[in-house]
């Protein structure tokens, strides 16, 4: 928590922090300086941060070049003693320059409960989806009661066997998304920047 005007040696410390949040561009001390000042005098720390060390990435033609810690979470000392276990986690990056921060205040974690069935639009999307519906109405054409039940059971079967393994495939480029862009955080390559376009390109188009 910084407290009061900053003193040379906290202001050195914090620019010294804030150099660390930028790869590839130029850096202003001016700026850094200026933003540190604006905390002492709020009475504001910033949140510590886990995962991606940069929250904005600045591309040209889909490769990047410029990465920044832009998005923060900034709190005073009451709401730090009221949640002292708080952390900030930076996020995978799929359709945007930032990354999506989540705010995580302690505690136990969520236990999954099991999900009632409900109605998937992407389902609709998939070139099966017609023969589906078609199948199990034609099974129970008269009982409404009973062919919303066998219409349900089918698309249960066909959200685990059809789209589970769209989502598979989704989770394992993701993985590989997150690898390539925590490479990128600590050294911009040509390499990497095209690899990290390219998974991108290949995540939109599993469906």
């Amino acid at each position: 928590m910084v407290n009061g005007p900053l003193d040379a040696h906290s202001g050195s410390v914090m620019k010294s922090s804030y150099h660390r949040n930028l790869l590839g561009g130029f850096f202003s001390h001016v700026k850094a300086g200026k933003f540190g000042e604006v905390l002492s005098a709020c009475n504001l720390t910033d949140l510590e941060a886990k995962g991606f060390k940069f929250t904005w990435h600045r591309h040209i033609q889909g490769v990047r070049h410029l990465a920044k810690k832009l998005d923060r979470a900034l709190v005073d000392l009451e709401w730090r003693d009221k949640f002292p276990e708080a952390f900030v986690e930076n996020l995978g990056r799929l359709h945007s320059d930032h990354h999506p921060i989540l705010l995580r205040c302690g505690g136990l974690p969520m236990f999954k409960r099991e999900r009632p069935f409900r109605f998937e639009v992407a389902w609709s999307t998939h070139k099966d989806y017609q023969e589906v519906v078609s199948g199990a109405w034609s099974v129970c054409e008269k009982d409404v009661l009973r062919g919303l039940d066998i219409v349900k059971d089918d698309f249960i079967i066909f959200n685990k066997f059809t789209f589970g393994n769209i989502f598979r495939n989704k989770r394992r480029i993701l993985h590989r998304l997150v690898g390539v862009q925590n490479c990128l955080d600590e050294q911009l390559t040509d390499s990497l920047a095209m690899l990290e376009k390219r998974l991108w390109q290949e995540y939109n188009m599993v469906l």
